[in-house]
């Protein structure tokens, strides 16, 4: 059955993938216990790649912006906007459950910008963010055995795959 189908309270989120020196910078979740991008909820009037940029800032300190995954069409009346490398919809609390709030609302999926991200400033990393007990760097190796969901597992992995390559 796909998740699309069915019924929940659904929340829009998006996150930051960055990669430095063949490495990928993760953070460790508080509530989750495991390790995965940066990122969190799109407030209200806020664009995905906004969110995915303040949240990947205020959970590792780094300053970034979103970088475009694909091209993007010529438009003279529609502004293009970078456009995320993956989208996609998963279970946060499945019926039953209720552990996962933000902002004192209880979402049963989270629908998913996932975009690329390149620093603006020097990378210096912080975890000040109350939710995010760690922010480390892993490489491509030390992705398949950190503690983390099987299809974020696969994310990291594209990522360090596809990341597109930038002149330093």
């Amino acid at each position: 059955m796909k998740l699309q189908n069915i019924s929940a309270d659904r929340c829009l989120t998006a996150a930051g993938f960055l990669v430095h020196k063949d490495k990928i910078l993760l953070i460790k979740h508080k509530m989750l216990g495991i390790w995965l991008a940066p990122g969190g909820h799109v407030e209200p009037n806020e664009l995905p790649h906004h969110a995915a940029e303040r949240e990947f800032f205020e959970e590792t300190g780094v300053r970034v912006q979103a970088i475009t995954a694909f091209p993007t069409l010529p438009s003279l009346e529609s502004e293009n906007l970078p456009l995320p490398f993956a989208y996609n919809l998963h279970w946060i609390n499945k019926p039953g459950e209720k552990k996962a709030r933000s902002n004192g609302k209880i979402c049963g999926q989270h629908y998913v910008f996932a975009f690329f991200v390149e620093p603006v400033s020097a990378i210096k990393l912080s975890d000040a963010d109350d939710g995010v007990d760690a922010v480390r760097w892993f490489t491509r190796e030390e992705v398949k055995k950190i503690e983390t969901r099987d299809g974020l597992r696969q994310e990291m992995i594209y990522v360090l795959d596809h990341y597109p390559k930038r002149t330093e």
